[in-house]
């Protein structure tokens, strides 16, 4: 009897918690539907671009449109226009708009007719011809901006070494200035069938025919006059070795563009020549010898000899003296020597 009683007991509480769990739970229908939050892409990352990675680009973003209404009345009545797209210049575009400006621009300089050299300007000249001078330069008709004045310089001091000083200056916009000092003549050198005129600085160049050197003192050379400086020949004979052995026309060609006239006397035996002719008698010829030096012809027959430069006052002085006493015993000279004013010499003529 007891066994019974405590089973029914626990179908009652198995009932009662049965029914208290059916209350707590509440029908499907009338449940609220849970909240489902949707899936989120993850956030993009914006990165720098350097040339070496790539973007990363959440999606292609369509650029903004300008768009324009018109008013048509007062009633509020509009007409749309057709939108246009936004243009952005970029740096590239820019420099590249940049460039062709600035290329068109040196362009126009380069071929203006305002910049291009109609006529050399050249003052100075009393012999060469100006003409001559824009024939060597060959600067006419060209752009000022691809003359080079030292270049210009150095052609004409290497094709006219009768030319002294030379200034080249180049003034915008077609102005071409050259200054030029000529060289003035005031001897005659003739050797081997060759002449050239010397200045009073020892400077020898080719006469032009348009200088008259008839009235300058002449000197009739048997060889080469002696230098004006120390020549040092074996070093020059070494490099005319090196460079025929070379054969190298453009090493040549730099050294001819750069060669300038040389001393060919020196100032003092210019200055000798020109004190000898001063003293000659009318119508004598000068001499050049390398071995007897400087004497002259005279007109009358007979040669003086004067050999070196030095004391050449006192010697003609002495040779005046001997002409004289030779005149007063009525004889004849052939040769008078005073080469060495101490001890002068003379050898008469044979009847």
């Amino acid at each position: 009897m007891v066994d019974r009683n405590r089973s029914s007991q626990r179908s009652d509480e198995i009932r009662r918690r049965k029914l208290k769990q059916m209350r707590q739970v509440k029908p499907a229908a009338l449940r609220r539907p849970a909240k489902v939050t949707p899936h989120m892409p993850p956030p993009v990352m914006a990165r720098s671009f350097d040339g070496q990675g790539a973007r990363i680009h959440s999606g292609r973003v369509a650029r903004p449109k300008r768009r324009f209404d018109v008013a048509l009345d007062g009633r509020g009545a509009e007409m749309r226009l057709p939108a246009l797209p936004r243009i952005r210049v970029g740096w590239r575009l820019a420099s590249f708009l940049l460039l062709g400006f600035l290329s068109f621009v040196l362009y126009q300089f380069w071929n203006a007719p305002a910049f291009t050299v109609e006529e050399i300007k050249i003052s100075g000249l009393r012999w060469i011809k100006s003409s001559e001078v824009d024939q060597v330069l060959d600067a006419t008709d060209r752009q000022v901006f691809a003359l080079d004045p030292d270049g210009m310089r150095q052609v004409l001091v290497s094709e006219f070494p009768e030319f002294s000083d030379v200034q080249v200056a180049v003034m915008m916009p077609n102005t071409v200035m050259i200054t030029v000092t000529e060289r003035v003549p005031v001897l005659v050198w003739k050797q081997a069938g060759r002449t050239q005129a010397v200045d009073a600085q020892g400077f020898a160049y080719t006469a032009r025919n348009e200088i008259n050197l008839s009235t300058l003192p002449t000197v009739d050379a048997a060889g080469d006059p002696p230098y004006a400086g120390p020549v040092d020949l074996i070093a020059l004979l070494e490099e005319e070795d090196t460079l025929e052995f070379e054969e190298e026309p453009e090493a040549k060609e730099e050294i001819e563009a750069e060669k300038e006239p040389v001393r060919f006397l020196f100032p003092e035996m210019v200055s000798a020549i020109l004190l000898m002719a001063e003293k000659a008698p009318e119508g004598a010829t000068l001499i050049y010898d390398p071995v007897k030096g400087l004497s002259w012809k005279d007109s009358r027959g007979w040669e003086v000899v004067f050999g070196s430069l030095q004391d050449l006052d006192m010697k003609l002085l002495v040779y005046r003296a001997i002409l004289d006493s030779l005149k007063g015993d009525e004889r004849r000279p052939a040769l008078i020597s005073v080469e060495y004013v101490h001890a002068p010499y003379y050898r008469l003529q044979q009847e």
